[in-house]
């Protein structure tokens, strides 16, 4: 199949999911309740992931609602904080301005969904004499409806783009090993970790080698606390400056050949490697927030910006492998927290997981987009054991 109808299949089967797990499956989930985990009633975290009390509540969520008082305290804390790291943002983007020895100030990771598309936003909003250059790392399983918003979005802004997409086979190599090798992280911080280390390391070594002195990426609050292991808007200099060697628990030298291995953060000396800021740590919007403004200013379709559309093809392969292998999503950990929060709407998860784990207990709905992945990274599914 080339890589036209591969994109065609992607976008049916993605639009199909969404329409049943939104429309269809409250209803069908009411009749196969032995087939599917408990969920917590308010994080809908699975029962396999944290159990649940007798009440249908996780333990964190439990204790919130047995001590709202607390929960209150912690917010007020977390809103004094936030005030203080936008006003640090500011400062920092602000004498970014003009910081760039050459034409730029900093390169933006831009991957075409609602989150990066929301930040180019920002920044042209709020920094408009900031000298941005827009920095795709294509992946090579990318998404349509992203690649479609990456040209809808430089034309709108007038940026200029560069697209970095390494050779095919190192892609193939580095998620197969992944998928064959998982951490108890699972998908999300074994494969998922690879790509995101990977599409940041690439982004590193190109404001380096082009005098740019930031490079800006729009992850999350809670990625960034969950995935990076940070507690702030910038990555500090002490792993910055550090050659990576190993994603996930995997020496890279298992994976790759000595050039390959270059395509990876080299680290360097104070002034010679780029800083690495993460506006949406400080901002912390809502999910929903995000995706309502990026509807309302035009930055996109109204169907394109659902994150489930807008991410790499690998997605739907790396939820049924999660729910065969623990039981649960490895991402439930990042969206039930943001559901705890009120970043994320909790009906639209709850769905996505449990439609994600009736298919990888069953074997129905499992895509054709499935198998296309598979057979690209040289698997079968019975490599994974995936119910044919």
């Amino acid at each position: 199949m080339d890589n036209k109808n591969v994109e065609k299949l992607f976008l049916k089967e993605m639009k199909g999911f969404l329409f049943y797990s939104k429309y269809i499956w409250p209803l069908h989930s009411k009749f196969i309740k032995k087939v599917i985990s408990p969920r917590c009633k308010y994080c809908v975290i699975s029962h396999n992931l944290s159990p649940l009390n007798d009440q249908g509540y996780c333990s964190t969520c439990a204790e919130i609602l047995k001590n709202p008082e607390s929960n209150s305290k912690i917010n007020e804390a977390d809103i004094s904080k936030k005030k203080f790291l936008i006003e640090d943002l500011h400062e920092v983007l602000q004498k970014a301005i003009d910081k760039g020895t050459h034409r730029f100030d900093a390169a933006v990771l831009f991957s075409g969904g609602k989150d990066s598309s929301f930040l180019v936003h920002y920044l042209n909003k709020n920094y408009p004499k900031l000298r941005i250059v827009l920095l795709t790392i294509d992946n090579t399983f990318m998404s349509p409806f992203a690649l479609k918003n990456i040209n809808y979005m430089i034309q709108k802004f007038d940026l200029e783009l560069v697209t970095i997409r390494p050779p095919a086979s190192v892609f193939n190599k580095m998620f197969r090993y992944a998928f064959l090798n998982l951490n108890n992280k699972g998908c999300s911080g074994t494969v998922d970790q690879f790509d995101g280390d990977f599409f940041h390391d690439i982004g590193r070594n190109y404001a380096k080698d082009n005098n740019i002195p930031f490079l800006i990426s729009g992850c999350s609050k809670t990625q960034v606390e969950h995935i990076l292991g940070l507690n702030h808007f910038e990555s500090p200099f002490e792993i910055e400056s550090k050659k990576r060697e190993q994603v996930a628990g995997i020496k890279l030298s298992n994976i790759f050949n000595s050039e390959e291995l270059k395509l990876w953060g080299q680290g360097g000396s104070q002034g010679h490697i780029p800083r690495v800021i993460f506006p949406f740590y400080a901002l912390d919007f809502e999910e929903q927030e995000i995706l309502s403004k990026v509807v309302e200013l035009g930055l996109m379709p109204p169907y394109s910006g659902n994150p489930l559309l807008t991410n790499n093809q690998l997605i739907p392969l790396m939820a049924i492998v999660d729910m065969i292998k623990f039981g649960y999503s490895s991402f439930e950990f990042e969206f039930c927290k943001m559901v705890r929060r009120g970043k994320a709407d909790p009906t639209f998860w709850r769905n996505i997981f449990e439609l994600s784990e009736y298919s990888a207990k069953t074997g129905n709905f499992i895509s054709k987009t499935v198998d296309q992945s598979l057979k690209r990274l040289n698997l079968t599914r019975k490599d994974l054991q995936i119910p044919k």
